[in-house]
């Protein structure tokens, strides 16, 4: 945030440029004081997270019929723990390796609350018609 702030003050090319590579510099005191202090969930997040499924979601089919939605993350464990959060998931993020965090859900009451999300605040891309297709048989 503050990487942004500065280009918007400084309105520079040649200042966003040479600045560029340090703009995550602060990013992992940022992060350590969300792992402190629970996290505040901004105003547009319910609109966020619907472009967050669109980038990085996956609504799967079983035949088992144990469907789930996933959604992962390269570094940035406090955004799928803001999303447990706010839906007021149970479940463990994994780190499967290295930086990749992944958030899997089966719980039918918190896969009922991700749909009505999407629901309302809809997805525009290909995941609609994912998800479209995981709620027929979902439903069933």
């Amino acid at each position: 945030m503050l990487f942004l702030k500065n280009c918007l003050i400084k309105n520079s090319i040649d200042w966003y440029f040479s600045n560029r590579p340090l703009k995550y510099n602060n990013q992992i005191t940022i992060i350590k004081s969300f792992e402190i202090n629970e996290l505040i969930i901004p105003s547009y997040f319910k609109f966020w997270f619907s472009g967050f499924i669109e980038a990085e979601g996956c609504f799967s089919i079983r035949k088992n019929k144990n469907h789930s939605f996933s959604i992962g993350q390269n570094s940035d464990l406090y955004l799928l723990n803001a999303i447990k959060q706010f839906f007021g998931i149970s479940s463990k993020v994994r780190n499967s390796h290295k930086d990749f965090y992944l958030l899997e859900i089966y719980k039918k009451e918190i896969l009922d609350k991700i749909i009505s999300h999407c629901l309302n605040f809809p997805l525009l891309g290909d995941k609609a018609t994912s998800l479209n297709k995981f709620i027929e048989v979902y439903k069933n």
